[in-house]
């Protein structure tokens, strides 16, 4: 015995800091709480530890036995069932899948099988079941084991088994028999003989392991075997352990045998259905749970709360079967019922149930029947429609005599601010077919004048579209013009016309039954102030006899229908077009600025000529240049923007040309030239086009007809004061401006501005005249000329020398560019 203790100290010294009692194995634990009182306070005082942390301790690890045991591991998680049932070695039957259980309902939707769920799962343990509470009517045998915790004056725990003779050995007390007591039972006498035998100390008793006994789980379980479970499991315990029911397996049968012989049977579907355990029995040692094929099988799908599988036992007729899916919805509708029956093993035959009536509801039930219960129909009677622009749009109740001041009561409060109060549609269904007719509804005559010839009678079904004011109609009326179109038929064409021309919103609409050309209109959006009322036309697709098919052109006064003193019936197909009143739009005007006495925008008329605008603005001044002037005009602009670009990117190539052959080093190409052809391309793209037109205004006010410019819209006339300059731009020293002296040549000039630089070319000088024109004096080599004398207002350009770029072509290019920028600078410099 010392020795023992020397090891257990040793045990202890070894494996505990600062008497830390969690550090402790349980084996450590247990030895210690074994030895006798005397010595393990002895032992605990030498080694300060606290007996009270020891047993807590120890309660602690018994508690944690019975918490977070995974028995079954859920079917969704990865698990192969072929190797888990090879492990169970006493199983003689192999896992069987689900033969043809799970089908699909009458309309190809999937049913799963009702209640399989609940216990699916594979076990993962074959140890007893231990976590299931212990009633306190439970009955102690043998194999259970008692636990006596003892506190006060005295601390310690004490595990009793309970013996084949039903007995446990009760420390200081001797054997106690409580074979055949219960739970309850138990811990009452048990606490007396504490309170009799020891005093000072109180007493805590519950039941630790109990004892545990083999059961047998056959047919069609999930795997099939012997199990292991606790003294308290039941039958719906051991289908848990054994991982539920195979889909092949019956939920209504499943049979507890015992000895051979039919103990009991349980229902599942009662558990599932009703919540009732009164037939989930306690199992005995070497029970069989036997769990049978499935019997007869029903479907039921549609509108009912639990769409599955079911298996049926006592249900006899299509009344219980729809219980069994626990009713019917709401919007099931009990005439549209329908079952799919084997018929004699050969096909499959519709039966029409109407649950409405007594007799169907009675209609036997047959193994495999499919029932599907339909929903109602949205709403199809009894009922009017209102949508489009209103406050609340949707479905309203219809009664006779309803009308539709009835449904909109009040213009502000019932339709929206943009609604159109002249035109509104009626449409109606005329027949069984559902095909259509439309009436043109003016809202503000029918609400503000209830019960007139306005406000029209509803029919049932009728639904009314209200339009937004100043919006297009075609996703509002696409449907009807749809169900229209669809309508047609030899000899009926479609109930649809065309507005074309001045009317808001042009295109397609119904011909209603009270047509009349103010309704058309009305539905196009109304007529546009530039409509020419007293000419219209009506183009009418006719056929003959023989099949020709002719256009025929109608014209209508549009005035006259509106005033209702004349009468015109409009038929399918027809196009109705609105004139345009001429130049009703045509609003012409021109800008003058500068020297004129009332400078400003003035509206033209057509053929209107530039004298004529200089008189309304009431001529020029005393310090006007008419030879300046700058006449500029929208289309010669564009048109000249078009030609700059063209030559701009010409030349852009011809730069890209320039870089490959000064890239090539082929000696023929310089760098200046890529450089001077870049500098040109720059003053390209920042130029804009003028668009100037020349005119001689001087002519022009001195009443030379000749000369006279018709004016356009858009067009642009500016009169400088008198000019006293000549400016001199392009290859000179520095491009400036010079007063004007007379007598003066080009060269003059030219030599006042420093003189050419060396990329000039002398040769083709030339001069930008101020009203825009172009002189070429005689020395230049363009063209011949007799020598005209420079006059104030004058440009003169020194162009580039091209020559040495003749290889690449550009003196096309660069002399058009050359001509656009200096018109743009002359034109500026006479501003």
């Amino acid at each position: 015995m010392l020795r023992f203790v020397v090891c257990l100290l040793f045990i202890l010294t070894t494996s505990i800091q600062a008497a830390v009692p969690q550090n402790l194995t349980k084996e450590q634990i247990q030895i210690f709480m074994e030895l006798p009182a005397a010595q393990r306070e002895q032992l605990a005082k030498k080694m300060g530890i606290d007996i009270g942390s020891m047993q807590n301790h120890m309660q602690s690890y018994e508690r944690s036995k019975f918490e977070n045991v995974e028995v079954v591991k859920p079917l969704t998680e990865s698990v192969d069932l072929s190797n888990t049932a090879n492990e169970v070695s006493d199983s003689l039957f192999s896992e069987e899948e689900s033969e043809g259980f799970s089908k699909k309902g009458l309309f190809d939707k999937d049913l799963k099988p009702f209640g399989y769920d609940l216990f699916a799962g594979v076990p993962t343990t074959f140890a007893p079941v231990t976590e299931i509470p212990v009633p306190a009517e439970y009955i102690v045998g043998p194999g259970d084991v008692i636990k006596l915790q003892l506190y006060g004056k005295e601390n310690r725990i004490v595990d009793m088994t309970v013996t084949r003779d039903g007995t446990i050995q009760m420390p200081d007390v001797g054997p106690v028999s409580v074979a055949g007591l219960s739970f309850i039972e138990v811990k009452r006498e048990l606490s007396q003989l504490v309170k009799e035998r020891y005093i000072g100390v109180e007493s805590s008793i519950s039941l630790g392991e109990l004892r545990s006994m083999r059961v047998f789980v056959l047919g069609e379980a999930r795997v099939p075997g012997s199990y292991t479970v606790s003294s308290l499991s039941t039958i719906t315990n051991a289908l848990y352990v054994s991982g539920g029911i195979l889909e092949s397996g019956s939920l209504r049968n499943v049979q507890l045998k015992r000895n051979g012989k039919l103990i009991s049977t349980l229902d599942l579907y009662e558990l599932l259905l009703a919540g009732d355990t009164s037939k989930d029995l306690r199992l005995l040692p070497g029970d069989v749970v036997f769990i049978p094929s499935v019997g007869k099988t029903v479907s039921v799908d549609g509108e009912v709360r639990r769409p599955a599988m079911y298996e049926i036992k006592s249900e006899r007729n299509i009344s219980q079967a729809i219980d069994l899916a626990g009713g019917l919805m709401p919007r099931a509708n009990l005439s549209a019922v329908k079952m799919s029956r084997v018929k004699r093993g050969r096909n499959t035959e519709i039966l029409d149930v109407d649950l409405t009536s007594a007799a169907p509801k009675n209609l036997g039930l047959e193994n495999g029947d499919s029932i599907y219960v339909g929903s109602v129909n949205e709403l199809a009677e009894g009922y009017v429609s209102i949508s489009g622009d209103v406050v609340r749009p949707g479905n309203y109740a219809w009664h006779k005599g309803l009308r539709i001041s009835d449904l909109l009561p009040s213009l502000r409060l019932d339709l929206n601010d943009s609604a159109d109060l002249n035109y509104a549609l009626l449409v109606r269904e005329i027949n069984e077919k559902r095909e259509v007719s439309t009436t043109a509804v003016s809202l503000a005559q029918a609400i503000s004048q209830p019960g007139s010839q306005y406000d029209l009678q509803l029919d049932e079904l009728d639904s009314l579209i209200v339009f937004k004011a100043g919006e297009a109609r075609l996703e509002l009326l696409t449907p009807v013009n749809l169900k229209l179109e669809q309508q047609a038929r030899p000899g009926e064409p479609q109930k649809i016309v065309s507005i074309a021309g001045e009317v808001r919103f042009p295109g397609e609409y119904p011909l209603p039954q009270n047509q009349s050309v103010e309704n058309l209109i009305m539905a196009a959006g109304g007529l546009l102030d530039s409509a020419f009322t007293a000419n219209a036309e009506v183009s009418r697709i006719t056929k003959s006899e023989d099949g020709q098919v002719k256009t025929q052109i109608i014209p209508v006064n549009i005035t006259d229908l509106l005033n209702k003193e004349d009468y015109f019936k409009f038929e399918g197909r027809d196009r109705i077009f609105i004139k345009r009143i001429p130049d009703y739009a045509l609003r012409m005007t021109i800008r003058i600025e500068g020297e004129v006495l009332f400078p400003g925008e003035y509206t033209l008329t057509r053929g209107q000529a530039l004298s004529d605008l200089l008189s309304r603005a009431g001529g020029l001044t005393d310090i006007a240049f008419p030879e300046g002037a700058v006449f500029t005009r929208k289309n010669l602009a564009d048109l000249e923007a078009e030609r700059l670009k063209d030559a701009q990117d010409r030349l852009q190539r011809d730069l890209a040309s320039l870089q490959i052959e000064a890239a090539n080093a082929s000696g023929e190409v310089r760098s200046e030239d890529v450089s001077t052809l870049q500098g040109i391309l720059e003053q390209v793209k920042s130029s804009k086009p003028l668009g100037r037109l020349v005119v001689d205004l001087k002519q022009i006010v001195e009443g030379n007809k000749a000369q006279d410019v018709v004016l356009q819209d858009g067009d642009t006339l500016y009169v400088p004061q008198i000019s006293q300059s000549i400016t001199v731009i392009g290859e000179v020293q520095f491009s400036t401006s010079h007063l004007y002296k007379h007598g003066l040549t080009v060269d003059d000039y030219i030599k006042l501005s420093g003189g050419e630089t060396s990329e000039a070319d002398g040769s083709r000088v030339y001069v930008v005249r101020a009203n825009g024109s172009i002189w070429l004096p005689s020395n230049s080599g363009w063209f011949s000329s007799q020598q005209i004398d420079l006059s104030n207002g004058d440009t003169i350009v020194v162009p580039i020398d091209t020559d040495r770029l003749n290889s690449l072509q550009l003196w096309t290019n660069v002399s058009q560019i050359f001509y656009q920028i200096a018109l743009g600078a002359a034109a500026v410099g006479s501003l």
